[in-house]
């Protein structure tokens, strides 16, 4: 049995303050004139991956839907990224197979493998540099690890 109120999904009891709020359906939208709503398909821009691993301490560059961030800095107006690094010893000796339907390479998943934290930064979100932090140094290098 629920315990939420009846009028829990009415938009007139909501209170959002003077937030910005995005409008992906109608729950909060009393009344809608001349409007109309549009979906677009995202768009592949580049063939190859944007950001890889590069540099001489990356080893399984990974992007997951918890790990990695992507905002641009209303400050310096760069967009700045977090992400994850696989420390795979051997990334080629690893349990991986590449799919052909879908053109993605799998990883095993059920191994733990131990990871780090990584920056990189863009003017334009399409070129990426990662720079240097001085936070962490592996093997005399002064690396983009967080």
């Amino acid at each position: 049995m629920s315990t939420r109120p009846e009028h829990y999904l009415d938009s007139t009891w909501l209170n959002i303050g003077n937030r910005r709020q995005f409008f992906f359906d109608d729950l909060m939208l009393e009344q809608v004139q001349d409007v109309t709503r549009r979906y677009y398909r995202p768009e592949r821009i580049c063939e190859t991956p944007l950001i890889k691993s590069d540099q001489p301490w990356e080893r399984v560059t990974y992007f997951t839907c918890n790990t990695w961030n992507v905002i641009r800095d209303p400050l310096d107006n760069l967009f700045k990224c977090w992400y994850e690094d696989w420390q795979v010893d051997d990334p080629q000796n690893a349990t991986t197979w590449f799919s052909e339907a879908d053109g993605k390479l799998c990883v095993d998943f059920y191994k733990s493998w131990p990871s780090r934290l990584c920056y990189a930064q863009s003017q334009d979100g399409i070129h990426w540099e990662k720079p240097a932090l001085g936070i962490v140094r592996e093997n005399g290098h002064n690396t983009n690890i967080v």
